[in-house]
């Protein structure tokens, strides 16, 4: 989404973007309406979320890993016959392309979207660091959360994620319809959760934290969940489980936590509505939105949540994030913490007044930082910086006055 706003802005520029994925598209999608010239060309991924497990167990991991390390020739005819002036890499997984851009000389902006894995030592987080700082000429982080390991590189900026300000506007959307087709009265709280479920978003931490609001709230409060399910590591509560996440057994992540719903006996408290499309609708249905990540990272549910005015509770490592203002759009909790997630969920349903407040300053917030247009004229302004400090001649022969491909 965020790539989308960007390039619908890019083309009121002189940037000429070129999209190059990893798979090629199943079927028509937003970028085909845009008219971007698409190419597919297969990466390997440089393994680094805390949500894959890379293991000596799972030889195929280690083997990616390997290979991430390697320039990519395809990638590299690309960037020759398209006569590429800069890349911009839309996720740290890109070590390969970063190192055949390094090679052909074309400068690189690259976008910091996770949260570095901390395991094995920290080996792979510094690593990673490392890479990223030495083979790129600017770092774009989505919030603070992901720009503490750049925290002194001249290099790196935050730049938060966009909304469409426009469809996410608290006085178009239709709450009480989405209420009726759900069977959610007036004076019923609702938290609500927006996005893929899986073992890393933090979803089973929600069910524990349900477990306990619940034994004082539970004619009050309803957990709506928005998403399908995603291939996950299995919810650990005992043994076997653990075995299994270590051997890389996924399942989906929506079955396995009707599971534990199941057995905590919370399933009149949860509704699950699956994938949709009418998003800014349910947001709008939600008296709180929580976003509980395991990784102490803040997702786009928690910009769109601001952006209707909706108070959000979310993990963060820092409890600094600029998406989530603690205490005053939101409350921050650390991640992996049930009791923390059910107390910060307990004070805002106990005061509404202080949620609303919340909200409405969050829908500030939104209008002031996560506004697309705003967003799109840093990155072009990074694009311009980048560009015009570019020393070599043959990077600047491949640029022409006002056609800049990217």
């Amino acid at each position: 989404m965020s790539l989308l706003h960007l390039l619908r802005d890019l083309y009121r520029s002189d940037f000429c973007p070129v999209l190059v994925l990893f798979n090629p598209p199943s079927s028509r999608n937003e970028f085909d309406e845009l008219g971007v010239p698409q190419l597919c060309v297969r990466l390997p991924r440089f393994i680094h979320n805390a949500s894959e497990t890379l293991t000596p167990l799972h030889p195929r991991s280690c083997a990616q890993m390997a290979l991430s390390f390697l320039p990519s020739p395809r990638l590299a005819r690309v960037l020759r016959e398209r006569n590429i002036a800069l890349v911009h890499l839309n996720s740290s997984v890109l070590v390969s392309a970063a190192l055949t851009c390094r090679l052909a000389g074309i400068p690189v902006v690259w976008h910091v979207r996770e949260v570095f894995a901390s395991g094995f030592f920290g080996i792979r987080r510094r690593l990673l660091t490392a890479i990223i700082r030495k083979w790129s000429d600017a770092i774009i982080c989505i919030s603070e959360d992901e720009a503490a390991p750049f925290l002194h590189d001249a290099k790196a900026l935050v730049a938060y994620n966009p909304v469409d300000l426009e469809r996410f506007n608290p006085d178009r959307a239709e709450p009480e319809r989405i209420r009726q087709e759900l069977g959610l009265t007036s004076d019923t709280w609702v938290i609500g959760f927006v996005a893929a479920i899986a073992h890393h978003k933090g979803i089973f931490e929600l069910v524990e934290a349900a477990e306990i609001l619940v034994k004082s709230l539970s004619q009050r409060v309803r957990f709506l969940i928005v998403g399908s399910g995603s291939p996950s590591l299995r919810y650990e509560w005992d043994i076997q489980a653990k075995c299994l996440n270590r051997l890389r057994a996924y399942v989906d992540g929506r079955v396995e936590m009707e599971r534990l719903i199941r057995a905590k006996g919370l399933e009149k408290y949860f509704l699950l509505t699956g994938q949709r499309t009418d998003i800014p609708n349910l947001v709008a249905a939600m008296d709180v939105v929580t976003f509980p990540s395991r990784l102490g990272a803040i997702g786009r549910a928690a910009i769109e949540a601001a952006a209707l005015a909706k108070p959000v509770v979310a993990t963060s490592e820092s409890r600094r994030s600029g998406l989530v203002q603690d205490g005053k759009t939101g409350l921050l909790v650390p991640p992996c913490a049930p009791h923390a997630l059910a107390s910060a969920l307990d004070q805002l349903i106990r005061h509404p007044e202080q949620a609303r407040a919340m909200g409405q300053a969050g829908r500030k917030h939104a209008l002031a930082n996560f506004d697309s247009r705003i967003y799109a004229r840093r990155i072009t302004e990074v694009y311009s910086r980048v560009l015009q400090g570019e020393k070599s001649p043959a990077a600047r022969s491949r640029t022409s006055p006002g056609q800049k491909g990217g």
